[in-house]
């Protein structure tokens, strides 16, 4: 009889440990979702600010207008950063635009709305002087 208690209670401590053992494994899976939840939203906080651009080329020798679309992109410096850069490559590869005066001047806002009205408002002003308005389509 002393036998069959004994058989008993390693039978309780086998299922005992069987419990902690899956009890813990919960545990850890739960603490490397959260782990997972926390460094996503780490790497989120961390992440580029995005802002809306567009581009805008005065042409010196035919009073032409180039404006790209607006885009979006990571924030960049006050000047543009790589933008006009790139715009002016491209106008050059796609269009006759002559000697560059002053390189491409490309504007961010916060909202896609707020950059394309400012877009809107320079090519407005560019009909006013009798400039010559090319949409080149074209986005970073």
């Amino acid at each position: 009889m002393q036998r069959a208690q004994n058989t008993n209670g390693m039978k309780d401590n086998a299922r005992g440990r069987s419990n902690t053992i899956k009890h813990m494994s919960r545990v850890a899976t739960a603490m490397l979702c959260g782990l997972f939840v926390l460094l996503g939203l780490k790497s989120q906080a961390h992440a580029e600010k995005q802002k809306y651009y567009y581009c805008e080329f005065r042409a010196v020798f035919d009073a032409t207008d180039y404006y790209s679309d607006v885009f979006q992109a990571p924030e960049v410096s006050w000047d543009g950063g790589k933008y006009p850069g790139a715009f002016l490559d491209y106008l050059k590869a796609h269009y006759t635009i002559g000697a560059v005066k002053d390189p491409p001047l490309c504007q961010g806002e916060d909202e896609r709305g707020a950059a394309k009205q400012e877009r809107d408002q320079n090519e407005t002003r560019s009909k006013r002087l009798q400039r010559k308005i090319v949409e080149t389509g074209w986005t970073y």
